[in-house]
């Protein structure tokens, strides 16, 4: 099944679309399809190239609130899942997967975790690439090893190989279901491991931690980059409709702002207070300084969020807001995502 989003309501996102920028000089990345697999595919065949869960529902293996986790016992509660989950094509005589995981574009190897145990994503890499848009990731994730030679800061082309696709960790991941978890994002914040240090928090990733990793939907970039030739990953950003907006406290203007300035509106951060617009995951789409009625109903309030597109927000599987008195705020997870954005 595959998940569009839905469009914002004429006139109530547009004030948040920054203004077109200069474009920096990195040229825009096209990705590849990170399997050598023949995509795309009609969706009827979708079951044939992605993974789903233990619940076996095909929707499960893609980007969105497509997942469910146990909240309690008795309780459970929509999922978010970051990027798209790939399955094997080919194994060996002892059902061990084949499949050669590769570059979805050329870049840089920001991060590599060796030891399966470390993380729920097992063993995996992270890519950094250079685009018009500004500095944006590739995950690969659940590899049963990486490929001899790939050392962190060494350069890679698109199509070569990363890894191997796998089931790390095996105590989570059984071996039939073998895949490669793939994401594409954005970083929220360059300074993520002094937070995350701070919090005395292990084990440490640096700022290749899945809570500072945002994702895009890569199915629906890999589909557009093959169907459209112009496509780039400034557009998809740009298009991209807001699940909610927030109005917020900061003391400086944020570091994701500073490293994707496009998405900026309007004058230099002035303080004391930014609007913001945000996707379902908590991906910051545009910002400006916010206006006097908008820091005067902020008050004494760290933040406050102003509307929700309910469309957009769908099943809120990351649980960043949530009602409260007739209204939203944010969550939990909404505060710890704001404490690691302003940091």
């Amino acid at each position: 099944m595959l998940i569009h989003r839905a469009k914002p309501p004429d006139g109530e996102a547009d004030s948040m679309r920054p203004e077109p920028a200069a474009a920096p000089q990195a040229p825009d990345v096209r990705l590849r399809f990170p399997v050598d697999r023949e995509f795309p595919v009609p969706e009827s065949e979708y079951p044939l190239l992605f993974q789903p869960t233990e619940s076996g529902r095909p929707e499960s293996a893609l980007y969105g609130s497509t997942r469910t986790r146990r909240a309690s016992k008795n309780r459970l509660v929509p999922s978010f899942h970051e990027g798209i989950d790939i399955r094997a094509s080919g194994r060996d005589s002892k059902g061990r997967p084949r499949d050669p995981v590769l570059a979805a574009a050329d870049g840089v190897v920001a991060y590599l975790n060796r030891h399966s145990g470390n993380s729920s994503y097992g063993i995996y890499a992270v890519l950094r690439h250079s685009d018009r848009a500004g500095e944006f990731f590739t995950l690969y994730a659940h590899l049963s090893g990486l490929a001899p030679g790939l050392a962190v800061g060494g350069r890679v082309a698109a199509g070569d190989t990363v890894g191997l696709l796998g089931n790390t960790p095996a105590d989570i991941i059984p071996l039939a279901r073998a895949h490669l978890h793939f994401e594409v994002g954005l970083m929220l914040n360059a300074r993520f491991d002094q937070w995350y240090r701070k919090q005395k928090l292990v084990p440490d990733h640096g700022d290749m931690h899945g809570w500072n990793l945002v994702g895009l939907d890569p199915l629906e970039i890999l589909l557009r980059f093959a169907a459209e030739p112009e496509f780039t990953l400034s557009e998809h950003l740009r298009e991209l409709a807001p699940a909610f907006h927030l109005v917020f406290r900061a003391r400086r203007q944020l570091d994701f702002f500073e490293r994707h300035p496009a998405a900026w509106s309007g004058e230099p951060y002035g303080g004391p207070a930014i609007f913001m617009a945000v996707s379902e995951n908590g991906l910051p789409l545009g910002g400006r300084n916010a206006s006097p009625e908008e820091t005067h109903r902020l008050g004494r309030a760290r933040a406050l969020v102003v509307d929700v597109n309910a469309d957009v927000l769908g099943r809120n599987g990351a649980r960043l807001v949530e009602r409260a008195n007739g209204g939203w705020k944010l969550a939990g997870a909404g505060e710890r995502w704001l404490g690691i954005l302003v940091y």
